[in-house]
């Protein structure tokens, strides 16, 4: 979760970018706030404490959008849901994101069933999540949301081509500026189209000579079979954007600011690889401003 700090009608960015483990890097989680209101792009686990140490309240929240259902990306949004209505919040929260949206709202009540049952009878709660916690499945490309603060639009980009299921980037055009969330993704003509114009791009970056022997390595020691060593990291090499691409990305969108989250290999390595190792493949096809995000920081 990064945090950024504007003027009242300016957005502030907070791209979360990380994975969980034993690194400084969470799960992906990114908040963008306007007018004062918290708009959140994934919700990986994890999510609800790096709000706080944000300075956002996780109560706050009243609309998340999942670019896909890895569960990185969305194994914070039970807790979310739940701890908000614990913690106070009287209000709806909206969950968008790709087909099966709706499925883990519905589960999250499910989860949360006996926590609601004796809170509602031993604190005499009024509000029942039933009528507050709900999801919204994003079907196609195109409009997903709109108030007087935001309008948001997104494309299907390309981390997987898996039938039934879809992977998003969102564009949020607010009155002073258009911000850009990648999600997961390779290169993507769809994202560029997205991306057109706009002010700032949170794209995730995968630094591909360091990953390919990090990931043979640990996945090795995991005991996997061969095949399936193979198979995984061919998705993580063919279903994220190298670094060279993303700058091809970004230049072609003509973008006025890059961060680069959700970094690759980012956190598995035992020596962490620098900025300078991201940016330098970037750097190859985009010269505009770049900044390499660190969990809580502002933007």
């Amino acid at each position: 979760m990064i945090s950024h700090r504007h003027s009242a009608h300016r957005p502030e960015v907070h791209p979360g970018h990380g994975r969980p483990g034993p690194s400084d890097r969470a799960a992906p989680a990114s908040a963008l706030i306007i007018n004062g209101e918290p708009y959140l792009i994934d919700c990986g686990e994890g999510t609800v404490i790096q709000l706080e140490r944000a300075g956002i309240r996780h109560t706050t929240v009243g609309k998340v959008f999942l670019t896909h259902h890895h569960d990185d990306h969305n194994a914070g949004v039970g807790p979310l849901l739940s701890l908000s209505w614990s913690n106070g919040r009287r209000a709806s929260v909206e969950v968008y994101g790709p087909a099966g949206t709706e499925g883990i709202v519905a589960a999250t009540l499910e989860y949360a069933k006996a926590n609601i049952a004796i809170r509602t009878l031993d604190e005499g709660r009024q509000l029942v999540p039933s009528k507050l916690w709900h999801g919204h499945d994003v079907l196609k490309p195109g409009s997903v949301f709109e108030d007087p603060n935001v309008r948001i639009t997104c494309v299907q980009n390309n981390h997987f081509d898996v039938p039934g299921h879809q992977s998003l980037s969102y564009r949020f055009e607010t009155p002073t500026r258009a911000v850009v969330f990648s999600g997961d993704t390779n290169y993507s003509e769809a994202l560029i189209e997205l991306a057109k114009g706009a002010d700032v791009l949170v794209h995730e970056a995968l630094q591909v000579p360091a990953t390919r022997p990090i990931l043979q390595g640990i996945l090795e020691k995991q005991g996997l079979p061969q095949a399936e060593i193979d198979s995984l990291v061919t998705h993580i090499l063919t279903g994220h954007a190298s670094t060279e691409d993303i700058g091809r990305v970004a230049s072609a969108a003509g973008v006025r600011l890059l961060v680069l989250n959700h970094l690759i290999p980012g956190g598995l390595e035992k020596t962490p690889l620098s900025d300078n190792d991201y940016i330098t493949g970037v750097r190859l096809n985009y010269s505009g401003p770049i900044i390499v995000g660190r969990d809580l920081q502002s933007i």
